[in-house]
């Protein structure tokens, strides 16, 4: 007498099929997601931002804003994190002025903290 028939072997094949089709779905929707980590300016971010803003930009180190809570534009926040605060608060970050930033890598940084507070 056989353990299995060929109907418990279809629906068990079945399952298994089943099972191995939606745990393949469901990593291919995962790794699709954007995780804040992942996105470009955050390495840039945490070398150059963090030790003041905090992971999440609001830690205020040193008299450093809370990026969380900035009303400044992208363009505006471009163009500090160049120029600095002008009170020695925050450096100048562009190379242009002595910091370690190509304009390209500050764009990026400007960008990464738009997602903070979000």
């Amino acid at each position: 007498m056989a353990i299995f028939n060929s109907r418990s072997c279809l629906v068990l094949s079945s399952l298994v099929f089943t099972v191995l089709f939606l745990s393949c779905d469901s990593s291919n929707e995962s790794s699709s997601v954007t995780t804040v980590s992942s996105l470009p300016g955050n390495k840039l971010y945490e070398q150059n931002c963090m030790s003041c803003h905090g992971k999440k930009g609001n830690l205020g180190v040193s008299g450093a804003t809370d990026l969380t809570q900035s009303q400044k534009t992208l363009e505006e926040k471009i163009a500090f994190i160049k120029s600095g605060s002008g009170d020695g608060i925050m450096m100048s970050y562009s190379k242009k002025k002595g910091g370690p930033l190509s304009d390209e890598e500050i764009d990026k940084v400007a960008n990464y903290i738009e997602t903070l507070g979000q």
